[in-house]
């Protein structure tokens, strides 16, 4: 007489222990997560204002606009650009754009140093609000660096 095969069990059968495995997998190998590109507009008196900007975790940075609590309303006059403690490529490459697409320094925030605050004097350029930013040339990971507006607000503004 041949002996009857055993009914397998509820919820353990070999699918089963394959299905439980493959959860338990997803949970023990790390994750990788991308921290996206960002900037932060701050204010730091009035007159000038400060984006602080980081780069993508794979070294890009996303043109953005870097809104701050009250627009830019009047003359650029100069921009101080400083990498951060995990500093930018060397010669990376800034431009501030307006509402109309225009570099407002005309390329001469380019090729910007890796290891010093940089000047810039721009003479003068006409802003109606925010500008956006874009860092470009950088292939360091969320490498972090700030730059800084300094402008004269219209008259009556």
């Amino acid at each position: 007489m041949k002996k009857p095969k055993p009914k397998p069990k509820p919820g353990g059968g070999r699918g089963c222990k394959i299905l439980w495995l493959a959860i338990l997998m997803l949970f023990l190998i790390p994750s990788v997560s991308f921290a996206a590109s960002s900037c932060t507009a701050k204010p730091v008196s009035y007159g000038l204002i400060e984006l602080s900007w980081t780069a993508h975790t794979d070294g890009t940075f996303t043109s953005t606009t870097c809104t701050p609590v009250y627009p830019i309303n009047g003359w650029v006059t100069d921009v101080v650009t400083d990498p951060g403690a995990t500093a930018p490529q060397a010669l990376y490459d800034v431009t501030l754009t307006d509402k109309y697409g225009v570099d407002i320094s005309a390329g001469d925030l380019a090729d910007r140093s890796a290891t010093a605050s940089e000047h810039v004097q721009i003479g003068g350029y006409p802003v109606y609000g925010p500008l956006t930013l874009n860092i470009t040339s950088n292939n360091v990971n969320a490498a972090v660096g700030t730059v800084a507006i300094f402008f004269v607000p219209f008259t009556g503004d």
